[in-house]
């Protein structure tokens, strides 16, 4: 039986993309009785509960003194706290001999990894998952495998190296959530949500990356019948922001995963203003749940919705406001259509296979 070992420093810690993706995969494979047959999976985190096959390094994070003083002569924090995570791997591996596959995230990880299998001619296959904050060049050649996620950054990697999958995120099938209106309704008031329309958006507030301002100025030019909710916590000036000019139709709250679905049941539509993504494992959120979901036109995010009908312009002022004024109409539309391709390409049933073969 193969020993398969996925690494993710900030599970358990911090919510990303990497980190809810690792949480998946080990999930998914442990639980799968086909994959339980060809595969051992365990997983090593730097904090957290250990449940069976979980292994916690309980190294320096990248807020302890250690990596913030390492960090003033070379590297980020995250650097640091990863480089532990992979020096404590390194005596897993010399514990565990039999280990066939690692699948690792952070590049700093994947470097020593790559260097202690060919200094001490180990042999295992190390793969990466790359998000999006790094060119092809800089990650490509550290593994013997690159898993893409990411529709652009696979057309750019394959051009460089000569073993690259494409396989998306995914996510756990479950029911959609049906609500009457009376169940509804008390959702609203449980989070003081006080309007017929809900406009809804998930993750870091931020300027830059997920452009929560541009969203609020959006959904400002909207009528009173729509309020805005962003889950999620960041720049508080952002959040002031809201207050000012949406009033009582802001709400600004930070959710568990299983209230979180709530949310997503009780929203119109969801709209993520990111004009860059490594993915967005919040869109298939929302699509798994069949809601409408509204994006920046770029061939990334037509590839996720295998649509362009409701990827937009994003850069210019108007645009979301524009959109959802002359298509309400058809977004419950939209949002069955998403439910469909969710089952179709991003439920686990939907991708094992291809996860099954990168791995062996």
């Amino acid at each position: 039986m193969k020993k398969i070992l996925i690494i993710s420093s900030g599970l358990d810690n911090v919510r990303r993309g990497y980190e809810t993706h690792a949480r998946q995969l080990f999930s998914a494979l442990s639980k799968d009785s086909e994959a339980e047959i060809s595969f051992k999976i365990f997983l090593i985190k730097r904090t957290g509960s250990k449940e069976e096959r979980e292994y916690s390094t309980n190294t320096p994070s990248r807020e302890s003194w250690v990596t913030n003083f390492l960090s003033r002569y070379r590297g980020t924090k995250l650097y640091w706290e990863s480089l532990f995570v992979a020096l404590w791997t390194i005596k897993f591996l010399i514990l565990q001999k039999k280990v066939s596959t690692i699948y690792c995230q952070e590049l700093i990880v994947c470097k020593i990894l790559n260097f202690y299998k060919h200094f001490f001619k180990r042999k295992f296959k190390i793969i990466i998952g790359h998000g999006v904050w790094m060119k092809p060049e800089e990650y490509i050649h550290s593994a013997d495998l690159v898993h893409e996620v990411n529709f652009e950054n696979y057309n750019q990697s394959k051009n460089l190296h000569h073993n690259v999958v494409l396989a998306p995120h995914f996510l756990k099938c479950s029911e959609i959530i049906l609500l009457d209106n009376t169940e509804k309704a008390e959702i609203k008031k449980k989070y003081n949500i006080k309007t017929n329309k809900v406009v809804l958006s998930v993750g870091r507030i931020d300027r830059d990356h997920k452009r929560m301002d541009y969203l609020i100025d959006e959904i400002s030019l909207l009528d009173e019948e729509w309020s805005l909710v962003i889950c999620g916590q960041g720049d508080a000036n952002i959040i002031n922001k809201g207050n000012i000019l949406l009033g009582e139709r802001f709400v600004n709250i930070f959710l568990p995963e299983t209230e979180l679905k709530q949310m997503y049941a009780i929203a119109d539509v969801f709209v993520l203003c990111s004009i860059n993504e490594g993915f967005g494992i919040v869109i298939i959120e929302a699509m798994r749940q069949g809601l409408p979901v509204v994006l920046h036109n770029r061939e990334l995010f037509r590839w996720i919705l295998r649509s362009d009908d409701t990827c937009i312009d994003m850069t210019k002022k108007g645009s979301v406001t524009n959109f959802l004024l002359h298509n309400e109409h058809i977004l419950t539309f939209y949002g069955l259509s998403n439910r469909n391709k969710f089952l179709k390409y991003y439920s686990w049933d939907s991708v094992k296979e291809d996860y099954k073969k990168m791995l062996s």
